[in-house]
């Protein structure tokens, strides 16, 4: 597999799914006061990095038979532990824990062993397994302490569902195809209009548990996400009402909803930062 078919195929566009998360996780840890790691986390961040690009490596493998895929994809993994190693020994088990969790939201990418992404709503189990074990790792590696409360849970909720939706807008045009080859296991008479409305589910959950901060009285993580609510109807009222139709279409709708993620994961890490000392 030649260089520039290898960065295609390793979707760049993806790679906030691994790095937002850890930011979000890091602004939890300032919101709670106390120490940071940020050397852990900095040898962490290129961990994640890899395991993202492994699963896309791996999933073009299976899905298109990409040639040299699959051993990209090993390697990715191979180095993922590499970089990892350090923070477990640091950390301890409860990290290793964490790695076993998102290992298996990986096994689940489209034609994997479990291939729960072939299921309606599937994706969406998918990217909160691995985005709300990154954000609690994240913290976790910051400060120890408890291994999963229920702030990283919201947290890590909201940046995964926002990320899901990369998922659903690729399904959304595939699920014919899909379905015609029975790739989906779906007993669903409309699992277009279903993944419609898992789009406009998963944005307005995502923007609606900025309530958990409100309640807190964490005004900042909870009105900065806000902004970007405008560029969200939007896309999703284009993602509803005018499917991508094309390969190219796809593309550029999921750039969109990744630079989406993008954003509002910054704001939301923003926003708990600027609130020190807020969570306990």
């Amino acid at each position: 597999m030649g260089l520039l078919k290898s960065v295609i195929v390793a979707r760049p566009r993806s790679l906030g799914v691994a790095v937002v998360p850890a930011l979000v996780g890091s602004g939890l840890a300032l919101a709670g006061g106390g120490a940071t790691a940020w050397k852990l986390w900095a040898a962490c961040v290129p961990a994640l990095i890899l395991v993202q690009v492994g699963a896309n490596f791996v999933a073009a493998s299976v899905v298109d038979t990409r040639p040299g895929a699959q051993r990209l994809g090993t390697l990715c993994f191979v180095m993922a532990l590499i970089f990892g190693w350090t923070v477990v020994k640091e950390r301890g088990w409860p990290l290793l824990v964490l790695a076993i969790w998102g290992g298996v939201a990986v096994l689940t990418v489209p034609g994997g062993d479990i291939g729960l992404v072939q299921y309606t709503w599937g994706d969406t189990v998918v990217s909160l397994l691995t985005v709300v074990a990154i954000t609690t790792g994240a913290k976790y590696i910051h400060q120890g302490g408890a291994l999963v409360n229920r702030d990283a849970l919201t947290a890590g909720a909201q940046v995964g569902l926002l990320s899901s939706q990369l998922l659903a807008i690729a399904n959304l045009r595939d699920c014919k195809g899909d379905t015609d080859s029975n790739r989906i296991h779906s007993e669903l008479p409309d699992r277009a209009m279903w993944t419609r409305l898992q789009i406009c589910l998963q944005a307005c959950a995502a923007y609606g548990l900025s309530w958990h901060w409100a309640v807190q009285g964490l005004w900042r993580a909870a009105i900065y996400p806000l902004a970007t609510s405008p560029v969200a109807a939007g896309l999703v009222l284009h993602a509803v009402f005018s499917s991508p139709t094309s390969q190219r279409d796809q593309a550029k709708l999921q750039h969109q909803m990744g630079l989406l993620h993008l954003a509002f994961g910054i704001l939301l890490a923003t926003g708990l930062a600027m609130s020190p000392h807020s969570l306990g």
